[in-house]
């Protein structure tokens, strides 16, 4: 419950007229948005239970470490997909100010030859 609510960036969770813990929607839309439907659907279910909002469901843990962990591998999977995409960025902006170099000299050299000839 706490890493839930540390995602959500709040203190505690809200409660309902008869003092069930709840989701608000923006919340609900948050976590399905990165975890899925299916899990924030039962955790707000299991939260709804609970009066305190603290009860961990050994489940609902395990189905979020289990989310938080896929998570995690597909971060790191795009990361290391950027980081050579940036490589080779970087490789291609080496050449390419390489190349305006030496277009700038192929220049000047023209210019040059340009005035004398004149």
């Amino acid at each position: 419950m706490l890493t839930v609510l540390a995602f959500l960036g709040i203190a505690t969770f809200a409660s309902d007229k008869d003092g069930n813990k709840m989701l608000s929607e923006e919340q609900k839309a948050k976590m399905a948005k990165f975890l899925g439907e299916p899990f924030t659907a039962s955790f707000a279910d299991a939260l709804s239970k609970d009066k305190e909002g603290i009860q961990a469901d050994p489940k609902i843990e395990a189905e979020l470490v289990n989310l938080l962990s896929k998570q995690l591998e597909t971060i790191t999977v795009a990361k290391a997909a950027l980081d050579l995409r940036v490589s080779s960025l970087e490789t291609e902006k080496t050449a390419l100010e390489t190349e305006k170099a030496s277009n700038l000299q192929t220049i000047e050299a023209h210019k040059t030859a340009i005035e004398i000839l004149s």
